[in-house]
């Protein structure tokens, strides 16, 4: 019996797949996949929408599956593997089977943390650049997906694919459904299934790391979004007293992108990511 559940509208080619769910505690994409395919009105072509992509993490509130493995970096998967490695390999035969024209996978960032809207593509991949760039976020990294990550794997098959981050800390919203919606037509334009949309300008970007000095409690002083100038505060810790043990700063000019909101880290631990313009970065820690 099949774990998954899909969703087809229109019919015949091109095809553009919308996946979301990856993740169990990454809720944010599950309602932009079932609201994409009620909103979205084909001239040709059909788009299938796999709203739960791992059904188990789901029933578990959790990112990984059942015996603790993380389903995106899984693929291809196995037919006689552990669960996780199940439901990869069901989705990657569904996949291999429909050589879809692109792929667009929606994730949100923990439950305690949060992203503004970004969209990855794989280093070198310039169709899938395009495919990222016509999604209309307001930042787009070239990122080298480890081993098991479906974008990097489906380049086998010669599918472009990007994926999106909308937000987080374990909910949907109303902001992060508008920039879902908003990508999904603009990749269905893209496959031109659909007359073209208006598309906000998107800033490519690579990714600086402010990194806890020792363990503490974060409090984030910036909004996600913020423009930042190095060396501007961002977060503090502070200790189980309420006192700050230590102020984090921008280690360069850009925006923040990534943080995590809340709760406790370690040494070492990244506590805000600030997005830096490609052109203005070299050799940035990744």
């Amino acid at each position: 019996m099949s774990a998954l559940t899909t969703v087809r509208i229109g019919s015949g080619r091109p095809e553009l797949w919308l996946i979301a769910g990856v993740h169990g505690d990454e809720v944010e994409g599950m309602v932009v996949v079932e609201e994409a395919l009620r909103a979205l009105r084909l001239d040709r072509g059909s788009v299938v929408g796999l709203p739960v992509a791992h059904p188990s993490a789901l029933a578990r509130g959790t990112r990984e599956g059942p015996e603790g493995a993380d389903l995106n970096r899984t693929y291809p998967g196995r037919a006689d593997g552990s669960p996780t490695e199940r439901t990869a390999f069901e989705l990657w035969q569904l996949l291999e089977s429909a050589r879809p024209d692109a792929i667009v996978t929606f994730h949100s960032w923990s439950r305690s943390g949060s992203a503004t809207p970004y969209v990855e593509h794989a280093v070198g991949d310039e169709t899938s650049r395009d495919l990222a760039l016509a999604l209309g976020l307001p930042f787009v990294e070239a990122w080298d997906w480890p081993v098991g990550l479906l974008g990097r794997e489906v380049r086998a098959l010669g599918i472009p694919s990007a994926e999106l981050e909308l937000f987080g800390l374990g909910r949907h919203s109303e902001e992060g459904l508008a920039f879902g919606l908003a990508a999904a037509r603009g990749a269905a334009a893209w496959l031109k299934m659909t007359d073209p949309v208006p598309i906000r300008s998107s800033t490519e970007v690579d990714r600086r790391l402010a990194r806890a000095p020792g363990p503490g409690r974060v409090v984030q002083c910036t909004a996600l979004g913020s423009e930042v100038a190095e060396g501007d505060r961002v977060a503090e810790l502070r200790d189980a007293a309420g006192e700050t043990t230590a102020v984090l700063s921008a280690p360069a000019s850009g925006w923040v992108g990534i943080h995590v909101t809340y709760g406790q880290v370690s040494e070492g631990d990244p506590v805000t990511v600030i997005f830096v313009p490609r052109l203005a970065s070299s050799s940035e820690e990744t």
